[in-house]
């Protein structure tokens, strides 16, 4: 794969999925379970914040300019992306108000294609200036909380892999002394941490992580939490997701990452390879 192609894919794509707008607006999502259309699975109030416009994407003809015209200069274009969006994490982390860390990251790309592309003479500015059009959106789209929401997902479905199966999963119901009932081959769902999305950013204690479903996948965190995470898995139906969410910088409904397993007909346990990305639902 050209490398052109895959800095366009490192850069953070508007997710799918409804939203609505409106300073205080918020809606609640249906319980209980992921759904089909990735739901959240635990009923909560989803705030949803005005969703800025931001700067214009590529037009085709654009895009076809950076694979050909621009092509020799891939390799450059690739670093000075990278270094804009690390210059812009730093500075977002440093509290620089969003205007100010994108700006940040901008001026660090452009400087980064200093003296570069000098072969392609009278091209090269026209090249450096598709760039920088298709670098501000990169840097507009970008989710700080998104790296370490993934990082957790990924956790959680590793922690679910590893649990699959053991013992019986025999859980007493409600955490009360008297009927219980066999979970089947994936620990028992629980409740998300933080309980709501208003609460982030976060930082959990250790009684958060003393649950069932979180004592059963031997999973917890002591970090500030810029994300949300669940874990969901439906009695009865073999399956189970994890799920991550987060608050975008510049509004919309919040992002939530999903990777779902099940078990097959064969009784073997599939995990889905990659996450799904999407806005929640606001109803």
């Amino acid at each position: 794969m050209r490398r052109w192609l895959l800095f366009a894919l490192l850069g953070i794509t508007t997710a799918c999925g409804g939203s609505s707008s409106g300073a205080d607006g918020a809606a609640k999502t249906p319980a209980p379970g992921v759904d089909d259309d990735g739901g959240p699975a635990a009923e909560q109030e989803v705030p949803v914040t005005p969703l800025e416009k931001g700067p214009p994407q590529l037009t085709e003809a654009e895009q076809k300019e950076l694979s050909g015209t621009c092509f020799p200069m891939e390799n450059d274009l690739y670093e000075a992306g990278k270094q804009g969006l690390l210059v812009l994490d730093t500075e977002l982390a440093g509290g620089k108000d969003d205007a100010a860390a994108e700006q940040a990251g901008l001026d660090a790309a452009r400087a980064a294609l200093e003296g570069k592309g000098g072969d392609l003479g009278g091209a090269r500015d026209a090249c450096v200036a598709v760039f920088t059009k298709q670098m501000k959106r990169r840097l507009f789209d970008y989710e700080p909380a998104e790296k370490p929401a993934r990082e957790t997902l990924d956790a959680c479905v590793k922690r679910a892999v590893a649990a699959f199966g053991k013992a019986s999963q025999t859980f007493e119901l409600g955490g009360q002394a008297g009927p219980s009932v066999n979970q089947g081959p994936f620990c028992p769902d629980d409740f998300p941490v933080p309980p709501s999305l208003k609460d982030l950013p976060y930082e959990s204690s250790a009684e958060d992580w003393e649950s069932p479903a979180w004592t059963c996948l031997a999973f917890g965190m002591r970090i500030e939490q810029p994300f949300q995470i669940e874990y969901e898995a439906p009695y009865g139906e073999e399956r189970f997701a994890c799920i991550t969410r987060f608050l975008p910088r510049h509004g919309g409904a919040p992002i939530e990452l999903i990777r779902r397993g099940r078990v097959s007909d064969a009784r073997e346990l599939e995990v889905d390879k990659n996450s799904t990305r999407r806005r929640m639902k606001a109803n």
